[in-house]
């Protein structure tokens, strides 16, 4: 967490903060707006207070939402200064639409799929293949669709020959909050989220078991590198 956050840091400090135009003073009441993943709440957090102290007159402005959600509100005219994707296609997709400084793309830190499952739960899930089990009726994950962690889930689950087995167990979130929201909920007897940063304090609040899924080759895809960008003016 301490490297993830002096990355994260420096990546924030790296940046050029241009005055801005008009009658205001030069920094003044200036505004960095940033638009980034969900699972990075937390963690983007305490770094923006971070550059706040030292930036004095700089107020950094957040935007959480998932990836995807996020790069449509981009391509719409959304006012945004640096993004923070979850993930490589969205980045892609950014690039590829002219949307960002391509010189400024940098990986920052990566994370970790892991399966959760409350503290106090009866269930003995340790792997993967134990989801099938009749007893486990609900499975939280974040949609595929939008959601980064969704599909490097989906991309797993289908790696193991599971997918077409678990669909009809599993409620979507919109995003790793919303997913963890279900964790403390208890909406869902397992959970597929990111681990590192944002996922780690609420295991702690919400009495819940990390279930890490052993390693394996990244057969396609990316891996779960958030990234960041310096958007186009």
């Amino acid at each position: 967490m301490k490297r993830a956050i002096l990355c994260l840091a420096l990546l924030l400090s790296s940046l050029t903060v241009l005055p801005m135009p008009g009658n205001r003073s030069a920094l003044a009441e200036q505004e960095l707006i940033v638009s980034a993943a969900a699972s990075l709440t937390n963690v983007f957090g305490q770094i923006g207070r971070r550059f706040e102290n030292a930036n004095p007159g700089v107020k950094v402005i957040f935007n959480f939402a998932a990836s995807g959600p996020l790069l449509q509100q981009i391509e719409k005219g959304a006012p945004v200064d640096v993004f923070a994707s979850a993930d490589q296609k969205s980045m892609d997709q950014a690039m590829e639409k002219n949307l960002i400084l391509p010189a400024s793309r940098k990986d920052f830190v990566s994370n970790e799929l892991v399966l959760v499952v409350p503290k106090d739960s009866k269930l003995t899930v340790k792997c993967m293949q134990d989801l099938g089990l009749k007893e486990v009726s609900r499975i939280s994950m974040g949609n595929p669709e939008t959601v980064p962690v969704g599909r490097y889930t989906q991309e797993s689950i289908s790696n193991e020959g599971l997918w077409e087995t678990l669909k009809p167990k599993f409620i979507y979130g919109n995003s790793v909050r919303q997913v963890l929201d279900y964790v403390g909920r208890g909406e869902a007897q397992a959970h597929f989220v990111s681990y590192r940063g944002e996922c780690y304090g609420a295991f702690k609040r919400n009495g819940t078991e990390v279930c890490r899924l052993r390693p394996e080759p990244r057969r396609s895809g990316d891996p779960l590198i958030p990234q960041s960008q310096v958007m186009l003016a």
